[in-house]
């Protein structure tokens, strides 16, 4: 194995995303009271919307559709205008993040996205706003983007709404954080009801995967919303990426917690992402909020690692970059050069998600057989496996 790190290139948000990105936190947190409610009036100051635009801007157009005025349920619908009037176009459902209670889809940053998928894919984008809470308790978002599938399989509701080329006999779901969960559990749901017409491709994983096992990763790049890494803490966790063996993209995430931790000897947890062995990366958002809330909450030093992924790599090849790794640590120089020196590897631990559940155990049993100088796992911690 090259023993040999060097940093991680890695693609850089632009300056603008990450200010609004920066700014959108400080404002949540700020509106966010001591006992859980929101400070909607705080909000509305910073709540920058885009109205729709009918007439096509850049290749989509857009326009909004009441489904109940009561529980001001609507969504906004964008419709790639460059040489689609004809072809029979996919219908992607789309569901909003910010923790049930934040945001709404014709929020710039989410009208930017929808209009990019509407763009990129060729496909008519259908963003769901739902009631949010804490005034509104579970179910109720649950609740709310089920009726919006329910009003889409309407034939009355569907002819007068969206394009005549729109095909939701091919409709897939997705959502980034809350709204992917939304996504999961109504795909879910939709297994229990009776559509007409709608059927739901329950995830972008599913769309991505083809017939003969292979998987479309051009399609799935549209969806990778990468993290980059913030050498300069920020909620009081900095992260940094290290290169193990650039032949074979291996490295992984370090996540170091910055609050009153400089002398205080700090745990070790090595994550391994979940995925199937085929999907996902330590620098995807999800990933990157998970092990930066670990860091912080467990005041550990967390390294989450990055691996070949199946189909294109056969097993044993996401266990043995997982192990290299194990082995890279093990290694006084690339402990010293790449971890804290508070970082105690003879403390440490493994822990994954489902495929990543998988890793960790199998991995912490392929220790015991190996002679490590330093490091030392404890114990292990399968998450969601």
């Amino acid at each position: 194995m090259d023993e040999v790190a060097s940093k991680k290139t890695s693609l850089s948000l632009p300056w603008k995303t990450r200010l609004n990105l920066l700014a959108i936190t400080a404002i949540t947190d700020a509106a966010t009271r001591h006992d859980g409610t929101v400070n909607r009036r705080l909000l509305s100051f910073f709540d920058f919307r885009v109205p729709p635009n009918p007439k096509p801007i850049n290749g989509v157009k857009t326009y909004d559709v009441v489904v109940d005025p009561a529980r001001k349920l609507w969504f906004r619908v964008f419709v790639p205008t460059e040489e689609s009037a004809i072809e029979e176009l996919r219908v992607m459902i789309y569901f909003h993040g910010g923790g049930f209670v934040f945001f709404n889809p014709d929020m710039k940053v989410y009208d930017d996205v929808c209009r990019r998928f509407a763009k990129k894919l060729n496909a008519i984008i259908v963003s769901v706003d739902y009631r949010h809470a804490p005034e509104h308790k579970y179910p109720a978002q649950h609740d709310d983007c089920f009726d919006v599938l329910k009003f889409l399989d309407n034939d009355g509701n569907r002819s007068k709404w969206l394009p005549e080329n729109a095909n939701i006999s091919r409709c897939f779901l997705a959502g980034d954080s809350a709204g992917g969960n939304l996504a999961h559990h109504l795909a879910l749901r939709t297994c229990e009801f009776n559509f007409q017409q709608l059927k739901a491709i329950t995830a972008i994983t599913d769309a991505a995967t083809r017939h003969d096992g292979t998987v479309n990763r051009r399609l799935l790049s549209f969806f990778d919303f990468r993290v980059p890494p913030n050498p300069k803490p920020i909620n009081g966790v900095k992260t940094y990426d290290v290169v193990v063996d650039p032949a074979r993209k291996l490295w992984f995430r370090v996540f170091v917690p910055t609050e009153e931790s400089a002398i205080e000897e700090l745990r070790v947890m090595i994550y391994f992402h979940g995925g199937g062995f085929v999907f996902f990366n330590p620098d995807m958002k999800v990933y990157d909020d998970v092990c930066r809330r670990f860091a912080k909450k467990l005041n550990a030093i967390i390294v989450s690692v990055d691996y070949r992924h199946a189909p294109e790599h056969k097993y044993p090849a996401q266990h043995d970059d997982c192990f290299d790794v194990l082995k890279f640590l093990d290694n006084d120089g690339n402990r010293s050069k790449w971890l804290p020196e508070n970082a105690n590897i003879s403390r440490c631990f493994l822990a994954g998600d489902s495929a990543g559940g998988n890793l960790a155990h199998h991995l912490a049993l392929r220790t015991c057989e190996f002679n490590f100088q330093q490091l030392k796992v404890h114990y292990i911690d399968h998450l969601h496996d």
